[in-house]
């Protein structure tokens, strides 16, 4: 059979495509689009308008990026030491000082950072950040000590100074804010002024005593 092409010069359709502006709810992370298609023939325009597409958009939540971990030593003479069960007999019990050590190595829950690097990420939201101590154990016995320091964070701040927060510790202690109302990215390192006392302590084992920080980072106004 012989085949002919037919040619016309004549416009069947000229699609073209557009999005157009839908009035945004009051929902503050949604978006709308809605798809236009336009059909243009020889002398009629059809245009089919797609349903509304939602867009949900979401704010990144605030992250907390670092928390030290913490050793304190006796700090005499402009030395630090480590201190003795004498230290701890004394009618005034003793207070030692933050103390980093960048060979300390964290594990578990402990982990953490050794320069005292306190650090939150965030993208304008409102953001409070407290911290809850844990009762101190002997890190071999597993003895607890009888008495319950308290442990004085002095957390540097924008303007060059720094905010001196007591938190008690033991195994009822509530936590305390260490960073209230919060809307910037926050970093800082803990220095020398964070301090530990001891109360006076009638039974004291040689080595390492532990205490485990749980620092909690929330978002609200």
């Amino acid at each position: 059979a012989n085949r002919q092409k037919v040619t016309t010069s004549a416009v069947l359709n000229n699609p073209s495509f557009s999005g157009s502006s839908v009035v945004k709810p009051p929902v503050s992370d949604r978006y709308y689009l809605q798809l236009n298609i336009i059909l243009k023939g020889s002398g009629n325009t059809v245009t089919w308008r797609s349903n509304m597409a939602p867009l949900v958009v979401s704010t990144p939540a605030s992250q907390l990026i670092a928390v030290p971990n913490l050793r304190f030593m006796n700090y005499v003479d402009g030395v630090f030491r480590t201190p003795t069960i004498a230290d701890f007999y004394q009618a005034s019990g003793v207070t030692l000082r933050y103390s980093p050590l960048t060979t300390q190595v964290g594990k578990g829950t402990y982990d953490g950072n050794n320069t005292g690097f306190l650090a939150v990420q965030t993208v304008g939201q409102n953001w409070n950040l407290s911290v809850q101590a844990s009762g101190f154990t002997h890190q071999l016995s597993g003895l607890s000590l009888p008495t319950n320091p308290t442990l004085t964070l002095a957390v540097p701040l924008a303007n060059g100074g720094s905010q001196v927060v007591s938190v008690p510790t033991g195994d009822a202690a509530a936590p305390v804010t260490v960073l209230a109302n919060q809307t910037t990215n926050y970093s800082g390192n803990l220095n020398s002024a964070t301090t530990l006392q001891v109360p006076q302590t009638s039974f004291m084992l040689t080595g390492n005593y532990q205490s485990n920080l749980t620092w909690t980072l929330t978002q609200a106004p």
